[in-house]
């Protein structure tokens, strides 16, 4: 749903939004649209209070193996990076 209205940009009262599959068509819709994303990405800002706030946050990171909290897969330290 969030690819689908975030990032594809499709209306709100798009039937893909709630079909079970996709037609060719319709997928072949979706990669034009998806060609378009790098120029739109670089228009996209989070509003600066945001920025601001998330540059305060204080990270919070799991120990190795850990359950991740937002997706509850196993957490992985690769370098001095987290990943789920």
């Amino acid at each position: 749903l969030f690819l689908f209205l975030r990032v594809f940009q499709l209306p709100d009262d798009d039937p893909r939004l709630w079909q079970r599959a996709l037609l060719p068509q319709e997928l072949s819709d979706l990669r034009k649209r998806l060609e378009k994303v790098p120029e739109l990405a670089a228009e996209v800002q989070a509003p600066e209070h945001v920025v601001n706030a998330c540059q305060k946050a204080e990270v919070l990171r799991e120990e190795s193996g850990q359950p991740c909290p937002v997706c509850f897969d196993p957490v992985t330290i690769l370098g001095t990076s987290c990943c789920c």
